[in-house]
C-alpha cells in the first residue's frame, strides 16, 4: 500500500463524467489507494457509486454558466458553500491528491484542494475542453487528455491517456454468446439489432423523435429490432406501448448495467456524441448515427461526432426541425445496406487509440506526482 494513499475524486453531473472516474478509481484501488468521491447533492448518477461500493459525499456545487440572472446569485452562494464543504472534506479526509473530471461539480473541490496545497490532476474527456476544466487548469499539476489534438489547450501540462472505459468493453464475445444474450431478452439473432440511448441528459429528444418515425418503420418489422435505453423511467412505459402498437420487437429499459454487451450485440447504434460514447464506439467498432446534444458547452459533442464522421465510422445528424426525417432516412440506409455497415465498422481500424491502458497510464501519473511532493 502506498504511503500517501488517500485520493478525492470530484466527478458526477452526468454519466459521461462519472463513468471514467469510476474506471480510474478501480485501478487506484487495486494499487492500495483509498478513494472518496464528491458529487453534487442528489446527483441522479450516484447509483453507479452505490453499485460499485465507493464512498462519496455530496456538495452543493451548481452550474456557473448558462444560467439566467435570477439563478446566478443563488448559484454563486451555493458554490461558495460547496467550496467550504470541499475544504472541510479535504481536511477531514487528509487527502494526498485530488482529481477533477470536468463539469461544474468538480470546480469547488478543485479550488479547495488548491487552497489546502493538495496536488491536483484533471481529466478531459472531450476533444474541445469544457469550461470547468479550462477554469481549473491553472490549479492542476497535470491534465490527462483523451485526444492528442487537445494538447494545444493545455500547453506544458497535458499528457495523453485516451478516455477511460469499463473493463467489460475489452472482453470479446462469440456469436454463440451473442445469440444467447439476445435470446435471454426475447430478441432474435436473425434480425438487425439497433441500439438507442441518449444518456442521462439527452434521451428525451431522441425518444420523441423515434416515436414519430415508428409508423414509417413498421414496414421493416420483420427485419429490425430495437434495444432502447430511455434514460428515464417515466418514458419507458410510453416507448414500450408504442413499439407494441406498431408490432416492432424491442427491449426497452431506462438504463442498463450491461451496456458493453448491448453494443457488442447490436448492428448499429443511435446515440448522442459524448466523449465516453465515442470511446465506447471506437472500442466496440459499432457503426453509429450520432445526434450531438445541442446544449453541450462549446458544442463539443458535435466536434466529437465529426471525428468519427470524417473517418466514415458514423453519420452525424444535428438536432433540428428536420431531425425525424433525417433520422428515418439514415436508419433506412443502414438497414438496407449491410455493405455500408461493414464499411463503417472497418473505418474504426484507422484510429490508432490504445484505450485498454488508459487507467493505468493515468494512475501512474497520479502516483508519480503525489510521491514527488
Amino acid at each position: 500500500m502506498p504511503e500517501k494513499n488517500k485520493i478525492i475524486i470530484a466527478s458526477g453531473g452526468t454519466g459521461g463524467h462519472l463513468i471514467p472516474s469510476i474506471v480510474l478509481a478501480k485501478e487506484l484501488q487495486k494499487r492500495g489507494y483509498i478513494i472518496l468521491f464528491t458529487v453534487r447533492k442528489n446527483d441522479p448518477n450516484r447509483q453507479l457509486l452505490f453499485k460499485e461500493g465507493f464512498n462519496f459525499l455530496e456538495t452543493l456545487a451548481s452550474p456557473f454558466f448558462g444560467q439566467n440572472l435570477n439563478n446566478i446569485f443563488k448559484n454563486l452562494f451555493l458554490n461558495f458553500t460547496a467550496l467550504f464543504q470541499g475544504l472541510k472534506i479535504c481536511f477531514q479526509f487528509k487527502a494526498n491528491g485530488a482529481i477533477g473530471f470536468g463539469a461544474y461539480t468538480s470546480v469547488p473541490l478543485v479550488i479547495a484542494a488548491f487552497i489546502k496545497g493538495i496536488p491536483i490532476l484533471l481529466h478531459e474527456q472531450n476533444l474541445i475542453p469544457g469550461l470547468a476544466n479550462r477554469f481549473c487548469a491553472p490549479f492542476a499539476k497535470k491534465i490527462a487528455i483523451s485526444f492528442v489534438e487537445t494538447e494545444k489547450y493545455f500547453p506544458g501540462k497535458s499528457f495523453y491517456t485516451g478516455n477511460l472505459i469499463r473493463e467489460e468493453f475489452f472482453e470479446k464475445i462469440t456469436e454463440s454468446t451473442k445469440k444467447n444474450f439476445l435470446k435471454s431478452f426475447l430478441l432474435s439473432s436473425e434480425k438487425i439489432t439497433i441500439l438507442i440511448f441518449g444518456g442521462s441528459l439527452g434521451a428525451k429528444a431522441i425518444n420523441a423523435c423515434l416515436i414519430q418515425i415508428l409508423p414509417q418503420l413498421k414496414s421493416l418489422k420483420e427485419k429490425i429490432q430495437f434495444i432502447h435505453l430511455s434514460g428515464k423511467d417515466d418514458e419507458t412505459l410510453e416507448l414500450k406501448e408504442q413499439y407494441n402498437h406498431f408490432q416492432i420487437q424491442a427491449l426497452v429499459q431506462s438504463f442498463s448495467t450491461e451496456i458493453a454487451r448491448l453494443y457488442q450485440c447490436s448492428d448499429f447504434c443511435i446515440a448522442r456524441a459524448g466523449a465516453t460514447t465515442i470511446a465506447e464506439l471506437i472500442q466496440t467498432q459499432t457503426p453509429a448515427i450520432l445526434i450531438p446534444y445541442p446544449f453541450a458547452a462549446k458544442n463539443h459533442q458535435a466536434k466529437n461526432g465529426e471525428i468519427l464522421q470524417n473517418l466514415g465510422a458514423a453519420k452525424v445528424i444535428l438536432e433540428s426541425p428536420s431531425l425525424s426525417h433525417e433520422l428515418y432516412t439514415a436508419i433506412i440506409e443502414m438497414v438496407e445496406s449491410r455493405e455500408k455497415r461493414m464499411q463503417m465498422k472497418e473505418a474504426y481500424k484507422k484510429i490508432p487509440i490504445p484505450l485498454q491502458n488508459a487507467a493505468i497510464r493515468f494512475a501512474d501519473a497520479i502516483a508519480d506526482i503525489i510521491n514527488s511532493i
